[in-house]
């Protein structure tokens, strides 16, 4: 019998992408041996029997390599790196900057995996290079230590202001931001969208914990199983799960109580609080951790990485 943490792992493995192929391969694999092995038993079938089971195989073949494509597969946009990417990423991105060198590989590898599947689309305002690798290098900090890469993110769409429920945006400067972004449904699925001012609009001095594309970059980490939810399943063993639910729960009754460092907005249901808190793991790590140091070090074993250390050579 396994015990729970295996179990859980099991379970994650196989409801993830890579394991749901998995067991489409070996779906395929089974059905060849069996449909070969009958073939070469001759004197049990007629020549059409073999010519339809032959058919047969290679129609399952043909339908679940279509199917996975639809399901799991990404288009690649034939988008790459810039010459002039690093330059850019080291003065924009201070977190990118203060990675080791292995893990700038990983950065650059991952950047250059999300550029050349995700497209990136402007709606009523141009996407200059400067926007697509600022987006990249956001989106690659969350799961620089994850074996995923946003399977579930098809299309960022940049719109020019902040927008409302409908959709509808004001160009004017200064205007009273509604949506700052957001992860599509329904006829949006697989697609994000994000307002351009407000991608432009971060920093890590520490007073601003917020990064609107690490924030819907976490609704899609949570959404990894289906379900926006604020359990993000692709980073949770049996521990780290059990260590969740009451962080969630204890932080969420004291900031119904007072004043917090977190953003109000949290408490607006738990999907919202893992993206709120993931936006202050990694923007304002220290004072996340002098805060709520329980909180803090469960969200160094969920994503692997640990901002504080990351960033301590930063004088602001």
């Amino acid at each position: 019998m396994r015990n729970k943490t295996e179990a859980f792992s099991l379970v994650k493995m196989y409801i993830s992408p890579t394991g749901m192929k998995r067991i489409l391969t070996l779906s395929i694999t089974v059905l060849l041996v069996f449909t070969l092995g009958h073939l070469a038993s001759s004197h049990f079938t007629t020549k059409a029997e073999k010519a339809l089971i032959f058919g047969t195989s290679v129609l399952a073949v043909v339908c679940v390599f279509y199917f996975e494509k639809r399901i799991f597969g990404k288009n690649k946009t034939g988008e790459t790196l810039p010459d002039n990417w690093q330059a850019f990423i080291s003065e924009k991105n201070c977190y990118y900057r203060n990675l080791n060198q292995d893990d700038k590989e990983t950065f650059k590898d991952k950047m250059s995996g999300f550029l050349n599947t995700t497209k990136i689309t402007g709606i009523d305002t141009i996407v200059h290079p400067e926007d697509r690798l600022l987006i990249a290098s956001f989106a690659v900090i969350p799961i620089l230590k994850v074996d995923w890469n946003y399977q579930n993110l098809h299309e960022i769409l940049l719109y020019p202001n902040s927008f409302d429920s409908d959709f509808n945006t004001s160009h004017f400067a200064g205007d009273s931001p509604e949506i700052l972004g957001m992860v599509g449904e329904g006829s949006l699925e697989n697609t994000m969208i994000i307002s351009k001012p407000d991608l432009w609009r971060f920093s890590w001095d520490g007073a601003s914990p917020h990064n609107v594309v690490i924030h819907e970059c976490a609704h899609l980490i949570d959404k990894f199983d289906g379900q926006t939810d604020g359990d993000p399943i692709l980073l949770f063993d049996a521990k780290t799960k059990k260590g969740w639910d009451l962080q969630v729960s204890k932080i969420s009754e004291e900031m119904r109580r007072k004043e917090t460092i977190i953003d109000p907005y949290a408490l607006e249901n738990n999907a919202e609080f893992f993206a709120v808190i993931s936006e202050h793991f990694f923007m304002a790590p220290n004072s996340l951790a002098q805060h709520y140091p329980e909180l803090y070090k469960l969200l160094k074993l969920m994503y692997g990485q640990d901002p504080k250390a990351i960033l301590s050579s930063e004088r602001h």
